[in-house]
């Protein structure tokens, strides 16, 4: 497979470098090209499996999806390893269980929060087992002010602890594509929504030197490591470390 040259990099450099120029029409028409690329794989019978922001592409006039390395047919799937981006990882996949095109999907949910944020996600804690435990338990990232109703109920849907609960790619592209229709009228949500991200300041923060935004082995969850982990916690008061922008300054459940 060839893929295209893309003059803008990877998604991440992107939203690094032009977040404060970028309005909710550019994040809407970036998700709708990503969410049609998922689509043509999910209908294909494929899983990309590892889709985070290093891997998504954007051009002048477009954004496309790179990296299909991992790409496996949806009834292949190997449970025994777990290969990515932790927190792009979803929990059912880094508990053991065999990725699915719904894991795809979980992933798509934390694009839409980058995209809305400007941050990486959990860039200030490291990314071990605690975090994977953590996610798990439906911790992800604090959804920041400002952001619609309507696109936090999609983000949360995608990001849902129960893969079953997610919608599907060809869903996503039609709800996405109807917000692309409506946002050029004065009177939408969108219209409020992009003055409050006039007002929104994205803050330099540090990234934790164990925060690793490059696809890797990630570490095996067994029962026994999670046990002893879950106990250690608890006699430790274990707490994750808190976001220390606007109202990025919790993490939340669900």
């Amino acid at each position: 497979m060839v893929l295209e040259y893309c003059s803008r990099g990877n998604l991440a450099r992107y939203i690094d470098e032009n977040f404060h120029n970028m309005t909710w029409s550019t994040c809407l028409d970036h998700l709708l090209d990503l969410a049609h690329g998922l689509n043509t794989i999910h209908s294909e019978g494929l899983m990309h499996r590892d889709f985070h922001s290093g891997n998504l592409l954007i051009d002048v006039s477009y954004a496309a999806i790179g990296d299909l390395g991992l790409c496996h047919p949806a009834d292949q799937s190997n449970s025994n390893d777990v290969y990515g981006v932790m927190p792009y990882v979803a929990p059912e996949v880094l508990r053991g269980k065999e990725f699915t095109q719904a894991a795809d999907i979980y992933s798509f949910g934390i694009i839409m929060w980058e995209l809305s944020s400007g941050y990486r996600p959990f860039a200030e804690i490291p990314h071990n087992l605690q975090l994977a435990l953590r996610i798990c338990d439906g911790v992800r990232p604090a959804i920041v002010d400002g952001t619609p109703k309507c696109y936090k109920e999609l983000m949360q849907k995608c990001w849902h602890n129960n893969p079953d609960e997610r919608p599907s790619s060809a869903n996503i592209v039609k709800v996405i594509g109807e917000w692309l229709n409506d946002i050029e009228n004065d009177d939408s949500m969108w219209h409020k929504a992009e003055k409050d991200r006039k007002n929104y300041e994205v803050k330099a923060l540090s990234s934790h030197p164990q925060a690793v935004y490059k696809s890797k082995l990630l570490p095996s969850m067994t029962s026994k490591e999670s046990y002893i982990l879950v106990t250690s916690e608890k006699s430790n008061n274990f707490s994750l470390s808190k976001m220390s922008n606007n109202s990025c300054d919790e993490l939340i459940i669900g």
